[in-house]
This record gives structure tokens, sequence and C-alpha cells, in this order.
């Protein structure tokens, strides 16, 4: 079906894998994703510019990151 409100109903899919490690999922329709978990030793989840780094890095490598990637940040008050 390629209505746009149309999503079909599946099984959950589920993985567990290490902090700073990468793992390949098999997607319902046969295609696969490779996801790699953030390791905040590595990676300092109160940068911005370091989040959008991580982001476009792993867009580079073909991985989706998982894991927190912003904590903490607040916009500036003006006052």
């Amino acid at each position: 079906m390629n209505e746009v409100g149309f999503v079909p109903s599946f099984e959950d899919i589920t993985v567990d894998y290490d902090p700073g490690t990468t793992t390949v999922v098999e997607m319902h329709d046969g295609s696969h994703m490779r996801l790699r978990k953030l390791h905040h030793p590595d990676y300092d989840p109160t940068s911005r510019i370091g989040a959008v780094t991580a982001l476009m890095e792993a867009h580079q490598q073909g991985e989706v990151l998982t894991g927190r990637l912003l904590r903490g940040y607040q916009k500036a008050q003006f006052h």
C-alpha cells in the first residue's frame, strides 16, 4: 500500500549492544540499519556542537546514532 497514512503493524525490533559499539539490525522489509551506541567517555553530551558533529560523522559512515545526544542544554534568556 502506498497510502501516506498507512503504517503496517509489525512486532517490535529490539537490540542490546554495548556503548561504543556498532550493530547491524535487519528491518521487517529485509533492509538493514547500522546502529552505533554513543560512548560517553568519548563524547560530551552537554555540547551542542559535539552533538551535531557526531550526527554528521555517523551519517557519513552510514550509521544511526543511539543514546543520549544532548543533555542539560538551555537556551539563553534575555531579560
